[in-house]
């Protein structure tokens, strides 16, 4: 990750961007000067600007977009635990929650939108992230510590959230901070934490018999990397470490929700026993981050726009089953349709209905494909935003999947049909390498056969004239030459 120096913030009372602006704007709220205001140490929002190739606006756009989105699931998963339906006020439910290793307050400042400031509480390595949130979202907050076991709070919490931190832990730190969080819940207390599962593990790695793996390096520049690194975990391993952490107890509750993190991460959801998460008359199905992909966005002759792609709902089902019973996960488009901003108004509209087999192995349906065409309003600009929102079938929901203006998204799926072209390119070299290295195989099994059967040929031909018939052959052939017997028929 980029120093945290980097000079990548966005300073309280700054302006938006107009990619912040149109990202408020389809978010259909609001932007407080608290929401934009970043902390120039922010580690995150300094890695996105990197990644962006240092365009502040599109990294801060893609910064509050995955805050929300990381929110967003939280917050549905509290409303189902505590029984508030989608319209009511979670924010009643909760007495007090605590955002564990909340970094600079990335989802802090969505949280405190459905739960009073007042009731939440920060905690973090850093401390300057910790004064930051306190000042700017008013919020609680104390600083956290490397071990778990110099780490000291009086206060208790009906949530716990932790965000892509156990996603960085070896073992034996991974074990600690589940015991030392788990003391922290009220009896009717839940934790909420992410992890990357073992099937993210680079292809050319394997997970070692104990379920987890860890290398000593992350994206963090100011962290040790012992401290601080990356795992890759099992399900098993998961369930045996909360399985053997005492203060949920012997009747705990824990729910998997696969990529349920920004389609990306696991989340798992732990709650003390007896009264662990128990269906609910609010919702009963969580909805993580979609799947989208965008597959051309092109401008084309006589003022008109094409996007195509394929985009699909992810959903799990939250059921009070046992920790043995992991509900599975499922993606369906299910009436979803997309809505398309450009330059800060609604510009179109279509059904995700079209089939794309191909896209199956990644959403779990065919009917994810999607294409809308149309007239480019007047005064476009390649570089207007250009904002797609994923409905779901009654529109109750929405989801911000795509942020970028015209020319970064041009240029973002030329990229990326050239990357196509380029893996493409690279299998079929490969398998023309193999069949070329196999007839080669063949040829030189061939030759070498041919050659064994001449030396063989040679070899009994070389007998036959070392023989006493052959001799003898050859005596009479040179006396009838000698005597004038040969040829003529005679």
């Amino acid at each position: 990750m980029a120093n945290p120096s980097h000079p990548a913030s966005e300073s309280a009372g700054s302006p938006p961007g107009p990619l912040v602006a149109a990202f408020w704007q389809a978010l259909g709220t609001s932007s407080p000067t608290e929401r934009l205001a970043v902390h120039p140490s922010d580690e995150m929002l300094a890695f996105l600007v990197d990644q962006h190739r240092g365009d502040r606006d599109q990294a801060l756009a893609h910064y509050l977009r995955s805050g929300h989105a990381i929110a967003d699931a939280y917050l549905q998963i509290i409303r189902w635990h505590f029984g508030t339906g989608y319209s009511e006020d979670v924010g009643a439910s909760v007495d007090s929650l605590l955002d564990f290793a909340s970094g600079f307050g990335r989802v802090t400042r969505f949280l405190v939108e459905s739960i009073p400031a007042e009731r939440v509480w920060v905690s973090d390595l850093y401390d300057e992230g910790v004064a930051f949130q306190r000042k700017t979202l008013g919020v609680q907050g104390f600083p956290s510590t490397v071990d778990p076991k110099e780490f000291h709070c009086e206060e208790r919490f009906d949530v716990i959230l932790a965000t892509s931190l156990f996603s960085h832990l070896r073992a034996d730190r991974f074990q600690g901070w589940l015991d030392r969080l788990a003391s922290l819940l009220t009896e009717r207390g839940l934790l909420i934490f992410s992890v990357h599962d073992a099937s993210l593990l680079p292809p050319d790695q394997k997970l070692p018999p104990e379920g987890i793996a860890f290398r000593p390096i992350s994206e963090s520049s100011s962290h040790d990397g012992d401290d601080y690194g990356s795992a890759w975990v099992s399900e098993a391993f998961v369930r045996q470490a909360v399985g053997q952490t005492t203060p949920l107890g012997e009747g705990h509750r824990l729910v998997r929700l696969p990529r349920g993190l920004c389609n990306f991460q696991d989340l798992y959801v732990a709650a003390r026993g007896p009264r662990g998460p128990l269906s609910s008359p609010g919702d009963s199905t969580f909805e993580g981050d979609p799947h989208f992909f965008l597959e051309s966005c092109d401008v084309l002759p006589g003022g008109r726009l094409r996007l195509t792609g394929w985009a699909a709902a992810a959903t799990s089902a939250l059921t009070a089953g046992d920790s043995r019973s992991p509900p599975k996960n499922s993606s369906a488009s299910g009436g979803a349709s997309l809505e398309v901003w450009l330059g800060g108004e609604v510009w179109g509209s279509c059904a995700v209905d079209l089939d794309r087999p191909e896209a199956a192995a990644f959403t779990g349906t065919w009917r994810c494909g999607w294409a809308l065409e149309g007239s480019l309003p007047e005064g476009f600009r390649p570089t207007d935003p250009l904002v797609i929102r994923l409905l779901t079938a009654d529109h109750r929901r929405s989801h911000i999947v795509h942020i970028a203006t015209v020319l970064a998204s041009s240029l973002g799926c030329c990229e990326e049909r050239l990357r196509w072209l380029q893996e493409e390119l690279h299998r079929r070299e490969s398998r023309w390498a193999a069949e070329r290295d196999a007839a080669d195989r063949r040829h030189g099994a061939e030759v070498a056969a041919a050659s064994e059967e001449t030396r063989q040929l040679s070899a009994r031909l070389a007998a036959m004239e070392a023989s006493r018939f052959w001799k003898l052959r050859n005596a009479w052939f040179t006396f009838k030459r000698r005597f004038g017997l040969a040829g003529g028929g005679r």
